[in-house]
């Protein structure tokens, strides 16, 4: 059963626990990614005969692209869809073997974790759990992030076990759990980590182990007493069977000889009871060491199952950390934008997407801090491609993640990562594209629709969403058409929805709010006088943004007051040039934009 949580193969199950299992996706992604020089021509004929099943062959053709590339990279990728194939022919001595000849050359960090996991898991699987150990060791010698370590402590555990090193099991449950189980913490998840790990130090509490017996006390019991060694192994039914076979056989001897017939007394009789006798012996042995290992299965079996259990609990635990530190990050990449602070927000997303790379919030945060560099510097064809690569990766990972209960939260980042898709486009004159993706924005709206008080972030959507529909339509008549398939707008409800969130607590909903209303008075309103309150707001708040300090400027212009603008002017000037958060080609930007 144990297999079944630990290899995702046709051959030994479906895998659920072992996160971050490497298949033949991943081994793809590296050799698009990893090696330029990489001759994909060597794999055709592998890939093929994999896809279509025949993994004896395909292991044949990756061992050809192994032995034929001269890239190590490469050769080191070959390997890895080789061990794939092996897998799925349970060839795993074979596997664990020809694994390590990679070692010596994985040197990218993702591509030696990947082989260590090989490793530990073929040796696991093949029997070998003291090389499943080593390998597992080797994990946390080279890695010190707690994810990377996570991989392979199943694999650790169940090695333990299997090699009965109980006292060692119960001090490994304990660092394993320690960084997630936490004092103060009140998740259903970790109250059910505690209680899983409170149920194995029962279970492994030397009190609970099984009764392992001696088999050669067993021989040594039927030797004396015919019978004994098998009721010491707790065969009561054969040791009374070879009690009475043994009596009788001597009974028989000893007929055969009151008759006079000896030769047949030491013929058949004797040889009878001989045979009985010590084949007894050999029984009592052989029992017991059947009870011991049925014993010992029996407690693995209990063992295991808690050990998969808990490390699929843990991976809950690990997905709320996850949660709790990339939405942590993604406020603080808002905020280090707000003060244009474009070297922190680079710091604090390339962090938090090397080690969250599976999690939709840190591409969205690399996504923000790149739309703020295209909004804030001369049009970069480079910057442009990252953005778009980056809120793909964000929408593909937000869209696998949505379950039938999405959460508000989620809910409110799909119709945001719609939007600012949209944004691009508009941007670009892309107006179809523009249009497919709100329509993809509205379908995911009318899921958060009356929920404002519940969640305030809907203030924003909903307020932007009732405002612009109902403005457009006004504005554009030819939209009625299409707006007929959409939920109605209401351009009042729509202000009013964003005021509130420009007063909310919370202090990224306020900015957005007050951003958003300062340009919908600005430039759909024509109402400068009512744009400059929340423009003040902004460059008061954040004075060092000069997104906000240009758009002030804009109504203050306006407005027509002369001193105003050149005191502004004067402002963006220094900020521009003395804000060390600012780029070079950013502080270029701003300075040609105030110049007329």
């Amino acid at each position: 059963m144990i297999c079944i949580f630990l290899c995702e193969t046709p051959l030994v199950g479906k895998s659920t626990v072992l996160r971050g299992l490497y298949c033949i996706d991943h081994v793809n992604h590296i050799r698009v990614n990893g090696s330029e020089n990489f001759d994909d021509r060597l794999f055709t004929i592998a890939d093929s005969l994999f896809a279509y099943g025949d993994y004896y062959a395909a292991a044949i053709e990756y061992e050809r692209a192994y032995f034929l590339s001269e890239d190590p990279l490469s050769r080191v990728v070959a390997n890895l869809h080789k061990i794939q194939a092996l897998k799925q022919l349970g060839e795993f001595a074979k596997a664990k073997n020809d694994i390590q000849r990679s070692l010596p050359h994985a040197n990218e960090p993702s591509l030696r974790l990947q082989v260590l996991y090989e490793w530990a898991f073929c040796a696991y699987m093949a029997g070998d759990y003291s090389e499943a150990l080593l390998a597992t060791q080797q994990v946390n010698h080279y890695f010190e992030d707690q994810a990377s370590r996570d991989m392979t402590k199943l694999i650790h555990a169940l090695s333990i076990m299997q090699l009965e090193q109980w006292d060692s099991l119960i001090d490994f449950i304990d660092v394993w759990t320690s960084p997630y189980v936490f004092a103060a913490g009140d998740t259903t998840s970790e109250h059910d980590i505690r209680d899983i790990v409170d149920d194995l130090k029962q279970v492994l509490d030397r009190d609970h182990r099984p009764d392992i017996r001696s088999p050669e006390r067993a021989r040594t019991y039927s030797a004396f007493v015919p019978g004994l060694g098998h009721l010491y192994a707790g065969e009561t039914g054969k040791g009374g069977l070879n009690m009475l076979s043994q009596a009788l056989s001597l009974g028989g001897a000893s007929l055969l000889a009151i008759n006079g017939y000896y030769i047949s007394t030491f013929t058949v009789g004797l040889s009878l009871f001989q045979s009985f006798y010590f084949g007894g012996i050999k029984q009592a042995g052989r029992l017991t060491a059947l009870r011991n290992e049925r014993r010992l299965n029996e407690y693995k079996q209990t063992v295991g199952s808690l050990l998969v259990g808990l490390d699929e609990h843990m991976q809950q635990v690990r997905s709320q950390v996850a949660d709790y530190h990339t939405e942590l990050a993604f406020e603080e990449t808002l905020l280090a934008l707000y003060d244009f602070n474009f070297w922190k927000a680079d710091s604090i997303t390339s962090g938090i997407l090397a080690k969250y790379p599976d999690q939709y919030l840190s591409h969205f945060a690399r996504t923000n801090f790149l739309w703020w560099q295209i909004i804030s510097q001369d049009y970069s064809l480079q910057a442009e491609n990252q953005y778009k690569e980056s809120i793909s990766r964000s929408m593909s990972l937000a869209k696998s993640n949505a379950g039938v209960a999405i959460s508000n939260q989620h809910v409110f980042f799909l119709i945001s990562m719609y939007a600012m898709q949209a944004r691009l486009d508009l941007k670009n004159g892309a107006y179809i594209r523009a249009m497919r993706n709100g329509r993809n924005a509205i379908s995911h709206f009318e899921r958060s629709r009356g929920k404002e008080d519940e969640f305030h972030g809907f203030l924003l959507t909903s307020g932007l969403y009732n405002y612009m529909t109902d403005q457009a339509v006004g504005k554009y008549p030819f939209l009625k058409i299409y707006s007929i398939f959409y939920p109605e707008g209401d351009r009042e409800l729509g202000l009013t929805q964003l005021i509130n969130a420009s007063r909310s607590e919370y202090l990224i909903w306020r900015t957005e709010a007050n951003y958003f209303l300062m340009r919908l008075y600005l430039d759909m309103e024509q109402d400068p006088s009512q744009a400059l309150g929340y423009a003040s707001w902004l460059t008061g708040k954040y004075p060092s943004n000069l997104i906000y300090q240009y758009y002030h400027l804009v109504i203050l212009k306006e407005l027509g007051d002369s001193q105003d603008i050149d005191d502004k002017k004067a402002e963006i000037r220094s900020v521009a040039m003395n804000h060390s958060g600012v780029t070079e080609e950013q502080r270029n930007y701003f300075l040609e934009l105030i110049s007329d």
